[in-house]
Parts: C-alpha cells; structure tokens; sequence
C-alpha cells in the first residue's frame, strides 16, 4: 500500500517546482535519495525495491528529516515532510518530547504531514506529530492517498 501511495503521490508532482527526497526508517534511518528534482524513473524504480523489515524508529525517523530539511530549507520554497507510516514506534531514541523540543528551537518550520496505515495504525501519535509542524495526519484510504498532493497543496 504505501509503494501505491508514494507512487500515486509522485504522479502529481509538478516537474521542477517541487523538490523530493526518500527516507526510509526501520531499526535504520536510510536517506534514499537526497533532496532534489524528481526523477520520477529512478524514484519508482526505488520504490519498486522496497520492503519492510526489521523495527521502527519512526521518531528517530521524523528528527532526522526534520534536521535535514531544515538545514537544506530554501526560504522562497515550501518545507514539507510527509510520513507513511502505522505510527508504532518500536526502536527510536529518539522521544515525541524531543521532537517538540528540536521544533520549538528550530528558526526555520518544516510543515509536517502523515499518512496513518494499517487498520491498528495509532492516528492519536500521527496526529500529535502533525501538529508539531503545523500540518495534519490523513488517515490511508485510497481516496485520501489519490488527494494528498492536492491536500496537502491547500495548505499554501
């Protein structure tokens, strides 16, 4: 479901406009691909090769992205991070207080975004975490997932 999601999200990305980067998170946070124009070939080759394994660091995920966003941030653009994720986190050390702590000192934003999957996926965590970015958790059903862009778009 998610390899459908980020595929059906990188179908409305717009050329050079948007910027993209992959980090994946297990027991490992893994920056896939690095901040930069979408190479839509490549990225669903990527996407392709995934597969889920090992624990979840899904804070310790979120820190990392947030850090790198924030020091790559680009004033005249939009800093935006969405998460794919159940909200279970298994392996971080990463705490929610620590992101908000990390967040509240931070002089540049980074909206964040999430996208809860799994029929026990936590929306309450997904939702706290969105909230630390001034952005929204979205629950995965598909026509959430065929909109995200465009939801996500109403926010700017």
């Amino acid at each position: 479901n998610t390899k459908a999601a980020l595929n059906s999200f990188i179908d409305q990305i717009e050329g050079e406009r948007d910027m993209v980067a992959l980090v994946t998170f297990s027991t490992e946070i893994r920056e896939i691909l690095p901040l930069g124009t979408l190479d839509d070939v490549s990225f669903r080759k990527i996407v392709r090769g995934l597969n889920a394994q090992g624990k979840t660091s899904l804070y310790d995920a979120v820190a990392f992205t947030y850090d790198r966003l924030r020091k790559q941030s680009d004033p005249r653009r939009i800093n935006t991070m969405i998460v794919m994720t159940d909200g279970e986190d298994t392996s971080s050390s990463q705490t929610l207080e620590t992101i908000r702590s990390k967040i509240a000192a931070a002089e540049s934003s980074v909206l964040i975004f999430n996208v809860a999957y799994g029929k026990d996926a936590d929306l309450d965590v997904l939702q706290r975490i969105a909230r630390l970015g001034d952005g929204r958790a979205y629950s995965s059903d598909p026509e959430t997932i065929g909109k995200l862009y465009e939801l996500i778009s109403k926010f700017f």
